[in-house]
């Protein structure tokens, strides 16, 4: 009855020691450091920790995403300037025959062959070229604002170990500054200044799910940490189970062979108990070489 409660504070005294491991391997743990096991790299050169693979891929989706919606917005773009097109327009469009030092001869009917100056390239009215230049840079913009976005709201919360609302604001603002690279200085503050406002609504939001679900940065870094320790430690208790497999594997047929009646000898069997707890004591207790 007293050995219970012995061992429920021995189980607390342990659960104490760990936790106090983890903290103080977090306190020597810097930015840098915690930077370098986010991006680290296995041998498959696929990222080690789970939330970079899980950031990775929400990455690659969201990629292909604004890639079909940059297409879908081209092609009803496209398809609205053919529709306004004017009949000279189309005519134009059609009529291209010939082209004479990048510059292309248009056919109107009735007015002869007349000249237009501008590059192959730029031939057609409908603006093929133009689309598929648009939609490229759509893409490209796409693939900075997510990364930007993803990885670098989790870059500065992995190098704080905090999940606040704040890197999510600055990821924003970096975000749609990457996105709108290129326009108007006018059109690139507003972008930044929009992308700060929709990253801390977005961050509070976001901050407010990952703390109701026990997954903010400060809880995932004493996961990972606790994983850790708890690898080490049985990596290290490997040896001794083995050791101790061989020495059990050892010494039973030892023990069988003392005992007449089996493997299970009875309390009347006093001498094969004896003999076996001998033979036991000594085969466990000996040196291992």
């Amino acid at each position: 009855m007293r050995s219970r409660p012995q061992r429920s504070h021995s189980m607390e005294a342990n659960s104490v020691v760990n936790d106090m491991q983890v903290n103080h391997l977090i306190a020597q743990e810097t930015g840098l450091q915690r930077l370098r096991a986010m991006y680290a790299l296995g041998p498959d050169w696929m990222f080690v920790q789970e939330d970079t693979r899980t950031i990775t891929t929400i990455f690659y989706r969201s990629v292909v995403l604004g890639f079909l919606i940059s297409s879908i917005q081209a092609a009803q773009s496209e398809s609205k300037i053919n529709k306004n097109m004017s009949a000279s327009q189309a005519v134009m469009k059609m009529g291209v025959c010939s082209l004479d030092d990048g510059l292309v001869f248009v056919a109107r009917p009735q007015q002869g062959d007349v000249r237009l100056s501008g590059p192959l390239s730029n031939r057609g009215a409908g603006g093929e070229t133009q689309t598929r230049t648009d939609l490229r840079a759509d893409s490209l913009s796409t693939v900075l604002w997510m990364s930007t976005l993803r990885y670098l709201s989790q870059s500065i919360a992995a190098y704080r170990n905090e999940s606040s609302v704040w890197e999510y604001a600055v990821s924003g603002a970096v975000a749609m500054a990457a996105a709108r690279f290129g326009k108007s200085p006018k059109a690139v503050a507003t972008g930044v200044l929009g992308g700060a406002a929709i990253g801390t609504v977005g961050g509070m939001l976001i901050c407010s799910i990952l703390s109701s679900a026990g997954a903010s940065q400060e809880q995932r870094t004493l996961n990972r940490i606790r994983q850790q320790l708890q690898q080490q430690h049985e990596n290290s208790r490997a040896p001794l189970v083995q050791l101790h497999a061989r020495r059990t594997q050892a010494s039973a047929p030892a023990v069988q062979s003392l005992c007449p009646h089996g493997t299970k000898p009875t309390l009347n069997d006093k001498p094969c108990l004896l003999q076996g707890c001998q033979l036991a004591e000594y085969i466990f207790h000996k040196d291992p070489s």
